[in-house]
């Protein structure tokens, strides 16, 4: 019998109706996500992820909850607590008291008892932040008692009987159960779990890869996933798209007719033609290489591509990972790298080769930088379109480190709906040697645990790449030849100074070079590459006193998104001009960005990134020599070296010492061998293993003991600063979206940023549009640098700047990390 005021349960709907007036009932929602967990026929373990899914949302058949959603109420709910705790009755009882999962030879083993945990877990946070697995019930604080009296659970129950034959639910018994018994039964439930899974953890002679296994979180993903395709209206039907066998032969002849193409263009302008075969030459062996090394061994997971810098390594990667999906091995592809310059010149990169459009997933992929909406197709609805962006639901994959590190290491429950897209996907990662010391070995563990969980490939493509021994369990299969076989090209020399010089003297440095290049009537461009934003700033000021403002150029993380995005390409376009060009930068141009300098001057940093400006140098062969000057840098208002604030640890720095200390000098075939006796000095000094040590502890529960890694290593608080510039600069897309929300200007749009009223008034679409907006106008700094310069609210975690006129068309917030009173050497400052 159903209580007054009660919804029966096969009348309770999942969401309110649509714009059309229709509704989805909540027992056709629950079905849905129970097949996209697991098998009501299926073993044990996906019987038990069926009933998860079944029980994910039971909670929202509360009366409060049914008449919020009918827009009888305004006060909303929560519908978690109650379905975890159903669902870890349900599975308890029927493991425990009838064993009706013995058929499958599986009984309530430790891997049986983590399952129904960690859904038990996932339930209560699928809508929020994932955490650890307690010794209490995640609904321990919960009245979830009066919750179930809202709810018809005779009907739910008989609805769980249908769907899945077997289980034990006594719904009479519930309601004592979750008061009397529920915190003893789940303490039992995780010593037991606890005691077992570490012993064997313990036991194991692979214990960080066993334990990198139970850190994927594939099931988490499954129920997120299937929760947010139904909700946005995707068919049951629905399957993630795919590179088919005849798709990728296809990309195949086009990515050859590219490569042609290219080659010629190329040497028409001035390239060397033997550094242009080279590339051909080298693809080709690569690709052979990987043919045979998977006759060899079938199931090999990991792979890298080392080639000197500007060899094609984005277009090689491409032709191995089509030559996967043509075989049948991979369906997709996702291709990851560092920076959004770098993503977007691959994802460009790729289209033009291949014919197949990449989804590009970053902070601005709602619309992309360039003003295009590369998410979503013709005819898919908005929020469908916003939940494949979220899930990766495309056949090319475009992302950042960052939102690649969100998959192998979600902090929300949202974030795990793209590993769902890792499946039979060939991923690339591009400049791997950026990630962060501290996070290289548990990213490598999980890479290679989330390969195997998704039957993926995985290519690591760098120029320089640091070991791979203390992270993954099997030796990366080379795809490139060694260093020995690789053909020899010096398009630069390396030259390292003994002698310290500060900001003053690397501009002078600077400036002689370049007036050299000019009188010897060679291409009159220098780089300068300084470790920090503060450093390069204070070099521009001096070379705008020496060259003038007019050949200087200033390229920082100090700038919006757009406005970094147009720097790079006047400086491509003033290269191309051979005007006089002195472009002072951080480490933004090291990797990916296409810009070839004859001379560049560094800050003396760490040996992969000597390697990588190297890279910027003659790229093409285009000249008869470059030159790379390295130099100790020493701030000239406290004679420290800043590249201890940059690059750590401390090993870092001594590894590279004891490299130049061995070579002062030395030509470009030399370089791989120079970052082998890097990486092998750095061996020697680090040799931790806490950082595994740490998956240990998440595999038994502990989510939070992982810490977020971070690929950058940022532990140092960062400010968000909206910055009122650049309208000039957007495409017609984000113009007219800012016009749509903003029609007042960039004020305005920061208003609404702080009007919760209006940000909620917005459709889900709109909310993500008006943010993606608003993240063209952000800046990043740290904290000390906002100091009295930046206005923050309480509530809002994006300030703004006090003094609008204060970010530079030249240096953007640049200025702020130099010292007090400095100014802007152009006076070009926003109007």
């Amino acid at each position: 019998m159903v209580m007054r005021g009660i919804i029966p349960f096969d009348q309770c709907w999942a969401r309110p109706r649509n714009e059309q007036g229709e509704f989805r009932l909540l027992s056709d929602h629950l079905l849905y996500v129970a097949r996209g967990c697991g098998e009501p026929e299926g073993d044990a373990l996906s019987r038990i992820r069926f009933l998860g899914g079944l029980m994910h949302d039971a909670g929202k058949a509360r009366a409060s909850w049914q008449r919020y959603i009918r827009r009888q109420s305004r006060e909303s709910s929560n519908h978690s607590p109650l379905g975890s705790a159903l669902f870890f009755y349900v599975a308890m009882k029927t493991i425990d008291q009838r064993g009706i999962w013995r058929d499958s030879g599986i009984d309530a083993d430790a891997d049986t008892r983590r399952l129904v945990l960690q859904i038990s877990r996932d339930i209560y946070d699928h809508h929020g932040e994932l955490r650890d697995i307690n010794e209490e019930p995640p609904w321990i604080n919960i009245d979830v008692y009066r919750h179930a009296a809202e709810c018809d659970l005779d009907g739910f129950a008989d609805f769980v009987g249908t769907c899945l034959s077997g289980v034990l639910f006594d719904v009479d018994r519930f309601p004592d159960w979750v008061r009397e018994e529920a915190e003893d039964a789940w303490r039992r439930w995780h010593a037991s779990s606890q005691i077992q899974c570490r012993a064997a953890l313990s036991n194991s002679r692979q214990r960080y890869v066993d334990s990198a296994s139970k850190c994927v979180r594939m099931n988490t993903a499954a129920m997120v996933a299937a929760d947010r395709l139904d909700a946005a209206g995707v068919s049951a039907d629905f399957e993630y798209p795919i590179i088919t066998a005849k798709k990728a032969d296809k990309a195949l002849r086009l990515l050859s007719d590219y490569c042609t193409s290219r080659a010629e263009a190329l040497a028409f302008g001035g390239s060397s033609q033997s550094i242009v075969d080279t590339r051909g030459a080298l693809q080709d062996q690569c690709v052979q290489r990987f043919h045979h090394a998977l006759a060899d061994k079938p199931d090999a997971r990991v792979f890298t591509l080392v080639l000197p810098t500007g060899m094609g390594k984005t277009v090689t990667s491409t032709r191995v990972a089509l030559e996967a999906c043509k075989d049948g091995l991979c369906e997709r592809i996702v291709y990851v790298a560092p920076y959004m310059s770098i993503l977007s010149q691959a994802s460009r990169e790729i289209r033009r080769a291949t014919g197949i459009r990449a989804m590009e997933h970053h902070h601005l992929s709602v619309i992309g930088p360039d003003g295009k909406e590369r998410a979503y197709e013709e005819g898919v609805s908005e929020d469908e379109g916003a939940v494949m962006l979220d899930s990766w639901a495309a056949s090319v994959v475009a992302t950042t480190f960052n939102q690649y590190f969100r998959a192998l290491f979600p902090s929300r429950a949202q974030q795990t709906m793209r590993i769902k897209a890792l499946r039979r996907a060939f991923i690339v990662i591009d400049e791997p040697q950026v990630i962060d010391h501290a996070s290289w070995t548990v990213f490598l563990a999980m890479l290679e645990a989330t390969a195997r969980s998704c039957d993926a490939r995985v290519l690591l493509s760098t120029a320089t790449l640091p070991p791979l021994q203390l992270g993954l369990s099997e030796p990366a299969v080379a795809l490139a030849p060694d260093a020995i076989d690789l053909p020899s090209h010096n398009r630069y020399k390396i030259e390292v100074s003994e002698i310290a010089v500060d900001e003053a003297g690397a501009a002078s440095m600077a400036a002689e070079a370049l007036r050299k290049l000019m009188e010897e009537n060679n291409f009159p461009a220098v780089a300068v590459v300084m470790n920090t934003v503060g450093d390069a700033y204070r070099v521009y000021s001096e070379a705008c006193k020496l060259v003038g403002s007019r050949s200087c150029r200033l390229l920082t993380a100090c700038m919006t998104g757009p406005h970094k995005a147009s720097k790079i390409r006047r400086l491509q376009r003033d290269l191309s001009r051979r005007k006089p060009l002195l472009a002072v930068c951080t480490q933004i141009i090291e990797c990916g960005v296409d810009l070839s300098f004859p001379r560049i001057i560094r800050a003396l940093p760490i040996i992969p990134s000597i390697v990588q400006a190297a890279g910027r140098v003659n790229r093409h062969g285009e000249m008869a020599g470059g030159v790379v000057t390295v130099f100790p840098f020493a701030r000239s208002s406290d004679g420290k070296d800043t590249r201890e604030f940059i690059y750590r640890p401390r090993a870092l720095l001594q590894a590279t010492d004891a490299c130049t200390k061995s070579h002062s000098s030395w030509d470009e075939p030399e370089s791989r061998e120079i970052v082998g006796d890097y990486y092998a000095e750095l061996m020697a000094r680090t040799t931790a293993t806490g950082p595994l040590d740490r998956l240990v502890d998440a595999a038994l529960g502990e989510w939070s003991a992982l810490g977020r890694p971070d690929p950058f290593g940022q532990d140092y608080p960062q400010a968000s600063v909206f910055v009122p510039f650049g309208v000039s600069l957007l495409g017609s897309r984000v113009r007219a979206l800012l016009d749509f929300f903003a029609p007042s200007g960039l004020m305005q749009l920061y208003e609404r940023y702080l009007d919760p009223h209006y940000r909620n008034s917005l459709s889900f679409r709109q909310r993500k549009q008006f943010m993606a907006v608003l993240q063209h106008f952000i800046v990043p700094l740290d904290a000390k640098a906002t100091v009295g310069r930046v206005a923050f609210d309480r509530e809002h975690p994006i300030g703004i700047l006090s003094d609008v006129n204060s970010y530079s068309r030249a240096t953007g917030l640049a200025q702020f990390k130099a010292a007090p009173g400095e100014e802007d050497p152009s006076g070009r400052f926003m109007i």
